[in-house]
């Protein structure tokens, strides 16, 4: 009876190392795949960013191509308006 016992206990023994080999196992597996969905989030993080930042400076050169453009106007406007009524200038 005894020996039953003891093989009864070696059984339970294995089947939870066995148990715990799996669960170290797949515990490995998710952390692997946290580290590569980690990875991934990242570069699509820097990608964005770099997109991002290119479409400001775009952006920013359409905005000052506009202000040129503005500038040049009231420029063309005030030299009409000067010649239009030289009496005027001030």
């Amino acid at each position: 009876m005894l020996q039953e016992n003891l093989n009864g206990y070696r059984r339970e023994i294995a089947e939870l190392h066995e148990k715990s080999q799996k669960m170290a196992a797949t515990a490995q597996k998710h952390e692997q795949n946290i580290h590569t969905m980690t990875q991934d989030l990242w570069a699509t993080y820097e990608k964005l960013t770099v997109s991002e930042q290119s479409r400001l400076n775009q952006e920013k050169g359409a905005m000052m191509a506009e202000q040129c453009n503005q500038n040049l106007l009231l420029t063309n406007l005030k030299s009409i308006q000067l010649s239009r009524y030289p009496s005027h200038n001030c």
